[in-house]
């Protein structure tokens, strides 16, 4: 038999709400009343930084990059994840750019039958991963090999309970791809002004997702530890540091008390408490209070960038004049990337439908 003791005691108690109460309450309540000094221990005179943003005198043109994805026979082992990585720009900024440089890959990934399969069924995946020219440039500029990536990648897969990281590391790995693909095209074309790229989402790059090698290389590129300069901020709408928990509390202290439309960074010692590897990060957050604290972004700028104080309050000014009022607040700059990547619900069950049909009635030859 196994266990049972504490299964048992809740027969003593006439609902789960009184063993709560008899149980952990009073631990509860030390951690209540911690969490409550602390907020009341506050103030916005420990703010390391704010800014308010100005009108712009110096604009820059901005590009971002955004990925869409759409599953079509899900649930079956011939679940197919049809991937699709854009790069777009606002109308105002389409004279800055050439129309090459604003690329998009359409990739697909069997996420169905991955997981637990043979190795070959791995081996084609990641083989139709080596044939996208972007993503073997960005492997090169790193100094990864293929076969390197290709193991690492393979010890990930070994670790995941089922298939479905797997369309999303691939997505991580090409909206990478065709960042770094846009910023060495535009370092080698010596005509090509400067530009930001905006993405949509962190520069924290998660190596359970896209491999340990991969994500030390980027951090080291936004470091600026391998001499680059890549000018990227990546703004999160659904931060981990919003919402109702410590960090999130104390974040919304700041925001709600600080002018609208505001850039701030709260003091290290708070950050560190939701970021356990802060001194690691290569890049500095801040946070974007709008509306009184009622909708807060959190803003990432590498640290290479971050170094120039007149540069980073620049591009604040930017992002806050890309700032709309739709949705409770919205950078506009991520729509023009989000709406070209997008792969609707409808096109997706069509395509499914008519994929469906045509496997159905299928005969050997056909395809001559």
């Amino acid at each position: 038999m196994g266990y049972t003791g504490e299964k048992a005691s809740l027969n003593q108690y006439s609902s789960l709400y009184e063993y709560c109460k008899q149980k952990v309450f009073s631990e509860l309540k030390e951690m209540f009343e911690s969490d409550e000094i602390e907020q009341n221990r506050l103030s916005v005179s420990d703010i390391s930084y704010s800014y308010v943003p100005k009108a712009i005198t110096d604009n820059i043109p901005l590009v971002s990059f955004d990925g869409g994805l759409a599953t079509l026979f899900s649930g079956t082992p011939m679940e197919l994840s049809l991937i699709k990585i854009a790069a777009a720009c606002p109308p105002s900024h389409q004279k800055d750019f050439l129309e090459q440089e604003l690329k998009e890959i359409i990739f697909h990934v069997f996420s169905g039958n991955t997981v637990n399969s043979d190795e070959s069924t791995l081996k084609k995946e990641l083989q139709r991963l080596g044939s996208v020219d972007e993503f073997v440039t960005f492997l090169a500029f790193l100094g990864v090999e293929f076969n390197e990536f290709y193991y690492e990648f393979k010890k990930l897969v070994g670790k995941w309970k089922d298939s479905s990281p797997l369309k999303d590391s691939v997505r991580e790995l090409l909206e990478w791809a065709l960042i770094f693909d846009f910023y060495l095209r535009r370092k080698e074309d010596k005509n090509s002004g400067e530009f930001l790229v905006i993405k949509d989402g962190s520069l924290s790059v998660n190596p359970k997702a896209v491999t340990g090698v991969v994500s030390n290389k980027i951090r080291t590129v936004l470091a600026g530890e391998s001499g680059e300069n890549l000018p990227v901020i990546g703004v999160v709408k659904k931060s981990r540091f919003v919402g109702e928990s410590l960090i999130g509390r104390i974040v919304q202290f700041y925001a709600s008390r600080l002018e609208s439309h505001s850039f701030f960074k709260i003091p290290s010692k708070y950050e560190a408490i939701a970021d356990k590897d802060l001194s690691l990060n290569s890049f500095s957050r801040y946070f974007l209070t709008l509306f009184g604290g009622k909708s807060i972004f959190e803003i990432q700028i590498p640290k290479t960038i971050d170094r120039d104080k007149n540069r980073r309050e620049l591009i604040f000014d930017i992002i806050a004049e890309n700032t709309t009022f739709a949705y409770g607040g919205s950078i506009s700059i991520n729509s023009f990337a989000h709406i070209k990547a997008s792969l609707s619900e409808a096109e997706s069950r069509l395509l499914e439908r008519n994929l469906y049909r045509d496997l159905k009635y299928f005969k050997p030859g056909d395809e001559k």
